[in-house]
């Protein structure tokens, strides 16, 4: 464990190493339990960083792109900024136009976590979120565990309790490179998602409530495939909505 930075406010932002076989590393930070670098080896047994993450603190108090970071308490966008729950409204901090992103300007990738244990291979850290936080309503305690197994592999667990009838939906925001930060072309990478339909959206990237099969489509990523060929060679009016796959 190291200090990172500190925040304007005078707290310091911690940053945890978990590690592994064969030089293999993982940096987070207290701040938005953010995964800033992973050192993992390629075929050849060289280390590169996969992960991408700023050097510094200072890029992410601002971090519009929320990299690394953990989100909540809703994923994803939230049309008009408004919620109903058991037949009462409620309206949340809009940063996206007249839309909820990613849980508001003061969501959980801004929040500094609480560190619950830390060891070599595991850390656990927590957030309370008050009651009204950010619009939404009951309070909410989150924990989130990363934990850097045997095989190399990294998990992430949540887990969230809440006072009353809420809205949690987190994940984390990580963004991946697998050749190397700032290494090759995210198009040269394979994805597999394991699903059999996808929700399309509209041009304010909002579903649109239709749940549709990915049979046939560029998005039946059921078996691996590469990114090129579904996103550059494909003529399909979500791909090109969306600018690839941001659904």
């Amino acid at each position: 464990m190291e200090i990172f930075g500190t925040l304007p406010d005078g707290r310091a932002v911690a940053r945890h190493r978990l590690t592994g076989a064969g030089g293999v590393a993982v940096d987070i930070l207290g701040l938005g339990g953010v995964v800033q670098r992973v050192l993992m080896p390629d075929r050849q047994g060289r280390l590169a960083d996969v992960a991408l993450g700023f050097a510094s603190l200072e890029p992410y108090l601002a971090n519009p792109s929320h990299l690394g970071a953990i989100i909540g308490r809703c994923a994803n966008r939230v049309g008009n900024g408004r919620i109903e729950i058991d037949g009462v409204t409620f309206l949340l901090s809009r940063n996206r136009g007249r839309d909820t992103l990613h849980g508001g300007d003061g969501g959980f990738h801004q929040a500094l976590w609480t560190i619950e244990a830390a060891a070599p291979d595991r850390l656990h850290l927590s957030l309370e979120s008050p009651d009204g936080d950010q619009g939404f309503p009951g309070a909410v305690r989150v924990d989130a565990i990363y934990h850097l197994g045997g095989d190399n592999a990294l998990r992430l667990d949540f887990e969230a309790t809440t006072t009353r009838p809420t809205i949690v939906n987190l994940t984390s925001h990580a963004y991946w490179n697998l050749a190397g930060e700032y290494a090759g072309d995210v198009l040269d990478h394979e994805l597999q998602v394991e699903a059999d339909a996808f929700t399309p959206m509209n041009e304010r990237f909002l579903p649109t409530g239709e749940i549709r099969a990915v049979e046939g489509s560029p998005f039946d990523f059921r078996k691996a495939a590469p990114l090129r060929e579904r996103v550059a060679r494909t003529a399909d009016p979500q791909i090109e909505l969306a600018g690839g796959v941001d659904h």
